[in-house]
């Protein structure tokens, strides 16, 4: 259930008239489908969103920062020495990996963890308008709460689909055959071949 935090509050007297004027300013909620934590906060100094999913301290990704990490895609798990933060779609990439650390933070529900990881986007790029800032290079779009929740949303599935199961080890490759072997081999193949006729 998404939860207004209305301990945290941003002064936008100054931004003028906008959207940003009904919006809250941090909301935080489990998300359903993942069972992840997610919070979104708007930055104080420019006024635009950033968007959060925390991992849990079981999640292979806890405690991993930006460059640590790496999905390997045909074997469908993640490999933790090289960098990964690349492969998630989110709004201009993911720009955060860290735990707890000032407005990024929340009191967790009755149950869940307070340890968690998070990792996050913001919406403070090309193209992006920020309130407190105003357009950056030309023509820009305000993205409003309900657009970062629903980015939220996708980064949580994506993260929720790395496998925490260790990765499954490549099976040992075949000892190579020795010329005394194919022989041996050779013979066993005509035997066969002979017995069928």
């Amino acid at each position: 259930m998404a939860e207004h935090d209305q301990t945290y509050t941003v002064d936008k007297s100054g931004w003028g008239f906008g959207p940003w004027g009904s919006e809250p300013d941090k909301v935080n909620w489990v998300d359903p489908e993942t069972d992840l934590d997610c919070m979104i906060v708007r930055q104080e100094n420019h006024g635009a969103w950033c968007g959060y999913v925390g991992v849990p301290p079981e999640h292979p990704l806890h405690g991993k920062s930006d460059g640590e990490c790496s999905c390997d895609k045909q074997h469908k798990h993640w490999d933790c020495d090289a960098p990964f933060y690349f492969d998630l779609d989110v709004h201009g990439g993911v720009t955060y990996a860290n735990g707890c650390d000032g407005h990024v933070c929340h009191v967790p529900e009755p149950g869940r963890p307070h340890d968690v990881w998070w990792i996050g986007f913001d919406c403070c790029h090309g193209g992006d308008f920020a309130p407190g800032i105003g357009s950056l290079f030309g023509h820009a779009v305000y993205r409003d709460a309900a657009y970062v929740r629903s980015q939220c949303q996708q980064l949580a599935r994506q993260i929720a689909l790395v496998d925490m199961r260790p990765a499954i080890p490549e099976p040992e490759p075949e000892p190579a055959v020795t010329p005394e072997r194919e022989i041996e081999m050779r013979i066993e193949q005509r035997g066969a071949m002979l017995e069928l006729d």
